[in-house]
């Protein structure tokens, strides 16, 4: 693959979206054992798990791809409105909704069970972030995703500010858009609280 061009393509690509970055990282890719491909660059569905940390503790946990991620996509009603508009799909965008299997459902509720299942280990590794992150950042709250490789092992794949994380639909722990600033402004206040200490 064309490292430098993809590179720029994801630098132009921010800039148009207002995501301004001083720097990325490139990594090696890992071998993951994928479910299947979805959404329109076919990323592969891998066994993901979604941890909050707030003030160096796990806060939440959970699966990182919901059902309804996919669902939304796969939803067979968009390929029913173009039939029904008298309009055929593209054939790119067709042959995504035919490249996915009928029992993604089914593949999507295993790797579920395989977070829940490695829920101990994923404590662990995010109780390690949380004790470095208590000791090196001045951000109080994160989401730390990580994903499961072919060997077995977990990998911290990508970390943001909590407040701008997605948490499942019904997650107790998820931040309440009616009261964003007020979130946001607590947020601001434990951050500057924990650079006087």
């Amino acid at each position: 693959a064309d490292v430098l061009a993809h590179s720029f393509r994801i630098a132009e690509e921010a800039y148009m979206a207002d995501l301004h970055t001083s720097s990325f990282y490139l990594r090696e890719l890992i071998s993951t054992d994928s479910a299947f491909p979805a959404f329109s660059g076919q990323m592969p569905i891998t066994t993901e798990a979604r941890t909050f940390i707030r003030d160096g503790k796990l806060d939440c946990m959970h699966p990182y791809w919901p059902i309804e991620s996919v669902g939304q996509w796969a939803d067979t009603r968009i390929l029913k409105e173009y039939a029904d508009a008298g309009i055929s799909p593209s054939p790119e965008r067709q042959k995504q909704f035919e490249r996915l299997p009928r029992t993604w459902k089914h593949k999507m509720r295993l790797q579920h069970k395989v977070v829940d299942k490695q829920r101990p280990m994923l404590e662990a590794l995010a109780y390690c972030l949380g004790e470095y992150l208590k000791a090196h950042s001045h951000i109080s709250y994160w989401s730390a995703d990580f994903l499961l490789a072919s060997s077995g092992r977990w990998y911290l794949t990508d970390m943001a500010c909590g407040i701008e994380s997605y948490h499942w639909p019904g997650c107790e722990r998820a931040v309440n858009l009616d009261n964003w600033n007020e979130e946001v402004e607590k947020l601001l206040h434990e951050t500057k609280r924990r650079d006087s200490d």
